[in-house]
């Protein structure tokens, strides 16, 4: 390990190390049998000074040129269009993006977005929460970003019409998870109209969106 520091690896390759080492001398003793004890047993990571380059947090401003590329590369019908645009448009996090819900969150007549949940992932389910630090809020829509979200609806609408009982609608429950069922199955909750679906309703996550930024980066 202190060769490791010596050769220039950082605490965490350290840690990492130590843990793999520690982890197999630990079956040799139990359940193999061939020593008697952990030698890393009493083994302490040493100090390592920190790069004060490794800590400097450099800020990524989006040119136009940037933006331009990444909506060729996801244009208006990719599943990833409208995301990218309110992100874009209106400075939204993540979770804060998907967590819209467009039949209560989007005011055509005042042109503005209020946003008072984020989708957050518990134990496999997925829920509606208050936004990252209670950042409840409200903001104004560009004529760009209304347009987008006018033609997202209307496409969904259509969407439900021609896939009838078979359509995948979303329900918010009592306890603010997000249920999913056909048309056709009696779900005891409010519907809603999650930002960004398939195109047969099948809801679409921050998870989902993992791909859309491997490219992107």
């Amino acid at each position: 390990i202190d060769g490791k520091k010596s050769d220039g690896y950082s605490r965490n390759m350290l840690k990492n190390t130590l843990s793999c080492l520690s982890g197999a001398l630990d079956y040799a003793v139990q359940p193999c049998r061939y020593i008697k004890f952990n030698p890393c047993l009493y083994v302490k990571l040493p100090k390592v000074p920190i790069n004060p380059k490794s800590k400097e947090h450099t800020e990524y401003i989006c040119t136009p040129e940037d933006y331009n590329a990444i909506m060729n590369r996801f244009p208006i019908g990719s599943n990833f269009y409208l995301p990218l645009t309110t992100g874009f448009h209106l400075g939204t996090r993540i979770g804060e993006t998907y967590g819209i819900d467009l039949l209560q969150d989007v005011n055509f007549q005042a042109h503005t977005v209020s946003i008072f949940h984020q989708l957050t992932k518990e134990n496999k389910i997925w829920f509606y929460r208050p936004p990252k630090y209670d950042s409840y809020r409200t903001i104004d829509m560009d004529p760009e970003m209304e347009e987008a979200f006018r033609q997202e609806i209307a496409a969904r609408r259509e969407a439900m019409r021609r896939y009838g009982e078979y359509f995948t609608k979303t329900y918010l429950m009592p306890d603010n998870s997000i249920i999913q069922a056909q048309a056709s199955v009696p779900i005891a909750g409010r519907e809603i109209m999650p930002l960004s679906t398939r195109e047969n309703g099948e809801l679409l996550t921050p998870e989902s969106f993992k791909y859309c930024a491997r490219v992107i980066h």
